[in-house]
């Protein structure tokens, strides 16, 4: 099944936007795809964010 939802990343997760018919602990695969300038982030943050979105998909299995 494919469904399209837009979220945003907080805190170390994606929030949906819109209702999101999953079960509870449903495991998904996601393509972000970026509506930003990543240019305009300093390399070390952008290590940063990487490395913890790493840390957060790989609690989650």
């Amino acid at each position: 099944m494919t469904q399209k939802l837009r979220a945003i990343y907080q805190n170390g997760a994606f929030v949906p936007q819109s209702q999101c018919y999953l079960p509870n602990n449903a495991e998904v695969e996601l393509t972000v795809r970026q509506h930003f300038n990543l240019d305009i982030i300093d390399p070390e943050a952008r290590k940063q964010i990487i490395k913890a979105l790493t840390q957060r998909m790989r609690q989650k299995r």
